[in-house]
């Protein structure tokens, strides 16, 4: 009976799903009004550096989440992302001199004998599974698909991170894709924001300054087997990225206070499946069955900052599914 439920499934008619060629880079390809589906991701990543102590620590990041064309070129999104920690973390807050409110070097958790200070254990320990965050995505293309020299599209995610360490982010991306015969080509750019939130909780001054990065992403495919559908059935491409942190320390960076420069080396970037950011490039491998599509990644660090012990590798599945 479940064979015969799996086999009516890949073999019926496929909704109006825009089956994603790249697992990290977006191209304009939207489902269509009314059209709904579920998306699920995975991650292999690398929360670990040496500046929060965490080196040798691994996760893994999954997405769930629906996927609906709102309107004819309009369509949204919502996920929430949940993580799972390898081990438990050694890390652990700097001693904070309470009469101040300010950070005092601390090797251990005495505070010396001259500093009135207090210890406080890192947040980790208290689980390796949590609630990561919630993302709320639009993504919108002016034209129809073909209709122009290349499709261009806008996309605006909101993330909310559940405590009061983190602050709401909003990421505007803007992009364009074409095919030509059998190739797929993409190409992303983005901007992060966030509002400024107080990470006190009692221990030292407001840190308010904001998290301001930018991402790139490069993204071409083959269609190795295309059987006149929609999508191909299996494309094999490749993909470049990087992500980014233009917020730097006074006189650091290419461009003074604030300024692009590979890699952060001052206020960091933080997303647990690349803390600190980073260039990274590696294969894709999508496929289309039916309702059913998937793609995996698989990307290699070509630079990424002094914080982190080596450099890291990085992967990426998604599976979706028309409804």
């Amino acid at each position: 009976m479940r064979r015969a439920l799996l086999s009516m499934l890949l073999c019926a008619k496929a909704a109006a799903a825009a089956p994603r060629p790249f697992a990290i880079v977006y191209d304009a390809h939207t489902n269509t009004e009314a059209d709904i589906e579920m998306e699920s991701w995975l991650e292999f990543g690398q929360p670990s550096n040496r500046e929060h102590h965490l080196d040798g620590q691994r996760n893994f990041i999954w997405w769930w989440g629906l996927r609906y064309g709102w309107l004819e070129r309009l369509e949204v999104a919502a996920f929430v992302v949940f993580e799972q920690k390898d081990r438990p973390s050694q890390h652990a807050m700097p001693c904070i001199e309470i009469e101040t409110g300010q950070y005092a070097a601390c090797p251990d958790s005495s505070a010396g004998q001259d500093v009135q200070s207090r210890f406080r254990p890192a947040r980790s320990e208290a689980g390796l599974g949590s609630l990561m965050s919630a993302v709320l995505e639009a993504r919108w293309r002016p034209f129809e698909i073909g209709s122009k020299a290349v499709d261009p599209f806008v996309q605006l995610q909101l993330v909310a991170w559940p405590d009061r360490w983190h602050p709401l982010q909003g990421r505007l991306t803007v992009g364009a894709s074409r095919k030509v015969g059998r190739w797929f080509f993409a190409g992303n750019l983005s901007y992060w924001d966030s509002l400024p939130t107080d990470k006190r909780e009692g221990f030292g001054t407001p840190d308010i300054r904001r998290w301001i990065w930018i991402d790139a992403s490069l993204g071409g495919s083959y269609a190795a087997i295309d059987d006149g559908g929609r999508f191909p059935a299996l494309s094999l491409g490749a993909e470049l990225w990087l992500i980014d942190s233009l917020e730097k320390e006074p006189g650091r960076g290419f461009f003074g206070e604030r300024g692009f420069n590979l890699v952060s080396n001052s206020d960091h970037v933080h997303i647990h499946q690349v803390h600190h950011g980073g260039v990274f490039v590696g294969p894709t491998v999508s496929f289309t069955r039916g309702p059913l599509w998937g793609t995996a990644h698989l990307a290699f660090g070509l630079l990424t900052a002094p914080q982190l012990q080596r450099v890291p590798a990085t992967a990426r599945l998604v599976l979706g599914l028309a409804l």
